[in-house]
């Protein structure tokens, strides 16, 4: 069937009209099975003819209601430019060689406007028009598709701003935003509110300080192979980011970079990462998956401090020093300390409420634990102190209210407090 629906696009790419019509009205298999991807690939008047036929025949009223709004802007497009050209597309984020029907039905997805038809649209000062306006703001939701820096995205991102100023006195639900292409670097567009992906293109080679900051509608976030250095806060406070890949040619990132991504569940940094600033995923609420490579000697102070989903993680053998809160108020269960780790400073796993077990390998290099560095772990039951540790600090397991049983070293020296009076110490 796939082969079959190959070579009917392959024809229609090619045909007229008059062929096209036979193609939309008798081949069954076309009309069952076209995926967005080939709906994508139609030119304009073919997608029209398309979008006729489903409207027809579509039973769903959810459906036909999408696609007659999105016929209409066809339509509009078609009378303002006669060649046949390929100026929309279908997006879903899901999977773009799925079923179009499916989609719809499942209201996953988009609209997306071509750089070739903004470009149409503001040539026929279309933006100013009450026709196209009415039209477009019937279709559920749409991406416009632009390079920046330019004066298309500048006119773009404002029309989409009064758009939703209008929509807030009208009481009008329309979701317009933006997918940006950079090409350029050095350019910030920190509290943009409506771009929804980005794309930077080589050979820029790093990502600005605050380049994305506060863009609470970003979700997808493209990076070329370039690319060396994610600058301090580049992504803070980007409240809706879901997916960004990072190239196996990044070295540093710094401080805040991904601090309160709350919608972040998964990030794999690559082995060619050196350094992870500070607080650098602090409070990325949803963060369950991370890979951290063997590149990294020190987990910085707070990077992932309050990462309330983070539930495990493998510490690199490499690593020598874990600083002040790096997993403080984590739902860690289970903590493996690597025998290459000489420090663990203060607060680094406190308030790891749900952790169960500590485990130093027999061969642990660990020389001091600082202050609080596992205070309020409120499930720990017993630890025991390797024979490298030389100090614990000031209640270093303080309200630890469940520890009873430590092992120590006969010759540990213990700050104030480190243990509660509960804790039966045992020296090895």
């Amino acid at each position: 069937m796939t082969d079959q629906l190959n070579e009917q696009i392959e024809i229609s790419k090619n045909c007229n009209n008059e062929l096209l019509t036979n193609l939309q009205y008798q081949n069954k298999i076309m009309k069952d099975t076209i995926s967005i991807a080939a709906f994508n690939s139609f030119p304009m008047k073919m997608q029209q003819m398309i979008l006729d036929d489903y409207i027809t025949n579509s039973k769903d009223q959810k459906i036909s209601q999408f696609l007659t709004n999105v016929n209409g802007l066809l339509l509009y497009m078609l009378n303002l430019e006669p060649k046949d050209q390929n100026f929309i597309h279908f997006f879903s984020k899901e999977n773009d060689n799925q079923q179009l029907l499916t989609k719809i039905e499942e209201d996953k997805t988009d609209l997306i406007l071509t750089l070739d038809a903004i470009a149409l649209l503001i040539t026929k000062n279309s933006f100013d028009s009450d026709d196209f306006i009415n039209i477009i703001t019937k279709i559920k939701s749409v991406i416009f598709k632009i390079q920046y820096p330019s004066e298309t995205f500048q006119k773009i991102n404002a029309f989409i701003d009064n758009m939703n100023e209008k929509s807030k006195k009208d009481c009008i639900n329309i979701n317009f935003s933006i997918s940006v292409c950079i090409t350029e670097q050095n350019n910030i567009l920190q509290g943009n509110k409506n771009i929804i992906e980005a794309v930077v293109e080589s050979p820029i080679n790093i990502i600005d300080n605050y380049c994305f900051r506060s863009c609470s509608k970003l979700e997808r976030v493209t990076l070329p192979d370039s690319i060396n250095m994610i600058g301090y806060s580049a992504f803070e406070d980007c409240t809706s980011l879901k997916s960004i890949n990072l190239p196996s040619s990044l070295i540093i990132i710094q401080s805040d970079a991904f601090k309160s991504c709350s919608e972040l569940a998964e990030i794999k940094i690559p082995f060619s990462v050196k350094e992870l600033g500070e607080r650098c995923f602090k409070k990325c609420s949803k963060l369950k998956v991370v890979s951290l490579p063997a590149s990294l000697k020190t987990i910085s102070s707070s990077l992932f401090e309050d990462c309330c989903s983070l539930e495990s993680i493998e510490i690199p053998s490499t690593i020598e020093t874990i600083q002040k809160r790096a997993f403080a108020d984590c739902p860690l269960d289970f903590i493996e300390i690597p025998y290459s780790v000489v420090d663990i400073q203060s607060e680094a796993f406190t308030n790891c409420t749900y952790l169960k077990q500590i485990y130093f390998r027999e061969t642990s290099k660990v020389k001091n634990i600082g202050d609080n560095a596992f205070s309020r772990c409120i499930r720990l039951t017993s630890v025991e102190i390797p024979f490298s540790v030389d100090y614990i600090g000031d209640y270093c397991f303080g309200s630890c209210y469940n520890l009873y049983y430590a092992i120590v070293p006969p010759d540990l020296r213990m700050g104030y407090g480190a243990f509660t009076d509960r804790v039966t110490c045992f020296t090895k």
